[in-house]
């Protein structure tokens, strides 16, 4: 993680800023001590996903750029290469740092923008919100799983695919429980609009009766 710097960007006088570039460079660093590989031997398991062999000095300076002067920009090839490699999902090259350094907060801000928040908040840009954005994604995951072949799912799609019929089973027997529940309560109306109406006639017999006599 990178020291505090006098002349860090700042949008607090004593926080530490890094970017989401940052933050891969840093999980990248942290997938690479998960598996306890050494750089060489994370060169070698990225190459057949990178199309191309990195140098160690340019891994090297991957890892590093979290706290170097020079930030490596990562692309979306990359990180893919990087959950295949390491087998770990893309999520986890997203995962806060740390929230404090040497006491300081560490705050997370793309580069050149003076939009920060705390480390923490990677963990709604990751996982989502409860404002919807988690249950989009799951209607989307639920579509996509849906258009993949069975027989060609792997063991952890299988899985996912569980949870989906599951989630849509509980939706329906909530529904279920609701059409019920509104049933009742339209036959209870329905039975109380019958005794008005009969009691309603009543009252015009009566009224022609005692007219008749």
């Amino acid at each position: 993680m990178p020291r505090k710097k006098p002349t860090a960007r700042k949008a607090e006088s004593d926080g530490i800023h890094v970017t989401p570039n940052q933050v891969v460079a840093f999980n990248l660093a942290q997938a690479r001590l998960w598996n306890d590989w050494t750089q060489a031997e994370a060169v070698e398991a990225l190459e057949p996903h990178l199309g191309h062999r990195m140098s160690i000095a340019s891994y090297s300076a991957a890892e590093r750029s979290v706290d170097g002067s020079r930030v490596r920009k990562f692309s979306a090839d990359e990180i893919y290469a990087f959950s295949k490699a390491f087998g770990l999902p893309v999520t986890f090259f997203f995962l806060p740092p740390p929230s404090q350094v040497d006491g300081a907060a560490v705050l997370v801000g793309a580069e050149g923008t003076e939009s920060l928040a705390p480390a923490a908040d990677m963990i709604d840009v990751v996982f989502g919100t409860d404002d919807g954005s988690s249950a989009i994604a799951a209607i989307r995951m639920d579509r996509t799983l849906a258009d993949i072949d069975e027989q060609l799912m792997t063991r952890a799609q299988h899985a996912l695919l569980q949870r989906a019929n599951e989630r849509t089973e509980a939706v329906a027997r909530r529904s279920m429980h609701k059409i019920g529940s509104w049933t009742t309560h339209l036959r209870n109306i329905a039975n109380q609009l019958e005794d008005i109406e009969t009691r309603a006639r009543r009252v015009v017999d009566d009224l022609h009766n005692d007219s008749d006599s």
